[in-house]
Protein backbone atom coordinates (compact mmCIF):
# COMPACT_ATOMS: atom_id res chain seq x y z
CA UNK A 1 0.00 0.00 0.00
CA UNK A 2 1.65 3.24 -1.53
CA UNK A 3 0.91 6.54 1.29
CA UNK A 4 0.03 9.39 -0.74
CA UNK A 5 0.22 12.92 0.85
CA UNK A 6 1.15 16.13 0.28
CA UNK A 7 2.80 18.87 2.80
CA UNK A 8 3.01 22.68 2.38
CA UNK A 9 4.52 24.53 5.18
CA UNK A 10 7.54 26.95 5.81
CA UNK A 11 11.08 26.48 4.81
CA UNK A 12 14.57 28.22 6.35
CA UNK A 13 15.86 30.32 4.13
CA UNK A 14 19.61 28.40 4.38
CA UNK A 15 17.85 25.52 2.43
CA UNK A 16 19.82 24.39 -0.77
CA UNK A 17 17.74 24.42 -4.11
CA UNK A 18 19.29 23.22 -7.40
CA UNK A 19 18.48 26.44 -10.37
CA UNK A 20 19.36 26.18 -13.69
CA UNK A 21 22.12 28.40 -13.03
CA UNK A 22 23.54 26.37 -9.98
CA UNK A 23 22.72 22.47 -11.03
CA UNK A 24 25.68 21.24 -9.17
CA UNK A 25 26.25 22.72 -6.32
CA UNK A 26 23.04 24.08 -5.86
CA UNK A 27 22.43 27.35 -3.87
CA UNK A 28 20.80 28.53 -0.75
CA UNK A 29 17.36 29.93 -1.07
CA UNK A 30 18.17 33.50 0.43
CA UNK A 31 21.57 33.94 -1.56
CA UNK A 32 19.65 32.91 -4.92
CA UNK A 33 16.61 35.20 -3.97
CA UNK A 34 19.19 38.23 -3.40
CA UNK A 35 20.70 37.28 -7.15
CA UNK A 36 16.82 37.72 -8.73
CA UNK A 37 15.54 41.57 -9.78
CA UNK A 38 12.32 43.02 -8.83
CA UNK A 39 11.08 42.32 -12.93
CA UNK A 40 11.60 38.92 -11.81
CA UNK A 41 8.89 38.74 -9.23
CA UNK A 42 5.11 39.25 -8.92
CA UNK A 43 3.31 41.43 -6.92
CA UNK A 44 0.18 40.31 -5.19
CA UNK A 45 -1.97 41.15 -2.39
CA UNK A 46 -3.01 38.44 0.56
CA UNK A 47 -5.11 39.37 3.35
CA UNK A 48 -4.80 43.47 2.27
CA UNK A 49 -1.11 43.14 3.12
CA UNK A 50 1.39 43.10 -0.61
CA UNK A 51 4.20 40.95 -0.63
CA UNK A 52 6.46 40.43 -4.07
CA UNK A 53 6.34 36.60 -4.45
CA UNK A 54 8.61 34.14 -6.60
CA UNK A 55 7.79 30.57 -7.59
CA UNK A 56 10.76 28.40 -7.99
CA UNK A 57 9.77 24.35 -9.44
CA UNK A 58 12.77 22.09 -8.82
CA UNK A 59 14.53 19.97 -6.80
CA UNK A 60 15.35 21.17 -3.12
CA UNK A 61 18.24 19.09 -1.44
CA UNK A 62 17.53 15.84 -0.36
CA UNK A 63 14.19 16.31 -2.26
CA UNK A 64 12.80 16.19 -5.51
CA UNK A 65 10.54 18.83 -7.51
CA UNK A 66 9.34 20.92 -5.01
CA UNK A 67 7.41 24.17 -5.10
CA UNK A 68 9.17 27.06 -3.65
CA UNK A 69 7.66 30.74 -3.03
CA UNK A 70 9.91 33.07 -2.37
CA UNK A 71 8.11 36.69 -0.81
CA UNK A 72 9.00 39.89 0.48
CA UNK A 73 6.88 42.44 1.85
CA UNK A 74 6.16 45.00 -0.65
CA UNK A 75 7.72 47.60 1.18
CA UNK A 76 10.83 45.34 2.61
CA UNK A 77 12.01 43.86 -1.24
CA UNK A 78 15.36 42.00 -0.78
CA UNK A 79 15.92 43.61 2.83
CA UNK A 80 17.88 41.59 5.57
CA UNK A 81 15.58 39.44 7.62
CA UNK A 82 12.12 39.90 5.71
CA UNK A 83 12.75 36.81 3.35
CA UNK A 84 9.70 34.04 3.72
CA UNK A 85 10.03 30.65 2.18
CA UNK A 86 6.99 28.31 1.83
CA UNK A 87 7.17 24.91 0.23
CA UNK A 88 4.75 23.00 -1.40
CA UNK A 89 5.22 18.94 -2.35
CA UNK A 90 2.09 19.56 -4.76
CA UNK A 91 3.74 21.22 -7.26
CA UNK A 92 0.12 22.30 -9.18
CA UNK A 93 -0.68 24.24 -6.77
CA UNK A 94 -0.17 28.34 -7.49
CA UNK A 95 2.21 29.99 -5.22
CA UNK A 96 -0.92 32.73 -4.53
CA UNK A 97 -2.80 28.95 -3.03
CA UNK A 98 0.21 28.21 -1.12
CA UNK A 99 0.49 31.92 0.54
CA UNK A 100 -3.15 31.28 1.45
CA UNK A 101 -3.39 28.15 2.70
Amino acid sequence: MKADYSYTGALKANRVIFPKDHIKLGAKLNKFAESLNIEDFDLVTVKDQQYYIYNYVGDLKGRKNVSITLSYPKDAFQKDGYLKAFISLDTSLSPLEILTL
